[in-house]
């Protein structure tokens, strides 16, 4: 479990880095390309 928690945070703290730099982004740009 500790580590699943671990992987959570880690992919967390990246979605909060992608938010800050492509924040100024469309967000439905941003979703077409995560799809």
């Amino acid at each position: 479990i500790g580590e699943h928690r671990g992987v959570l945070v880690s992919c967390q703290s990246a979605s909060g880095g992608i938010n800050q730099m492509f924040g100024h982004l469309p967000l439905d740009l941003f979703v077409s390309v995560t799809q």
